[in-house]
């Protein structure tokens, strides 16, 4: 994921502002990668990435791999409106 390029997180607070779980989505030229980064009382977990390839002739990939894709446009978009907003987080 070296070349990956960070596109936007949903983060949710668990209580405190310091205890957040966030779905970060990162992308490069052919996959969206999806990663769980955790930040709370016991440390920094974060999960392996689940990759979303760019699909090359089926259709159903295609809808699949367009869902997340206007998943980050609505992160965009949502941000825009509101920049405070703890679940719309598209800067690192």
């Amino acid at each position: 994921m070296s070349d990956s390029v960070f596109r936007g997180g949903l983060r949710t607070c668990l209580g405190d502002p310091s205890n957040t779980v966030t779905l970060e989505i990162s992308s490069d030229s052919n996959r969206i990668f999806l990663v769980i980064q955790e930040n709370t009382d016991l440390g920094k977990m974060r999960s392996r990435a689940v990759q979303i390839e760019r699909p090359s002739g089926d259709s159903r990939q295609l809808e699949t791999y367009m869902l997340f894709e206007e998943l980050i446009k609505h992160i965009h978009e949502m941000h825009e409106k509101n920049p405070l907003h703890p679940a719309y987080i598209v800067k690192k």
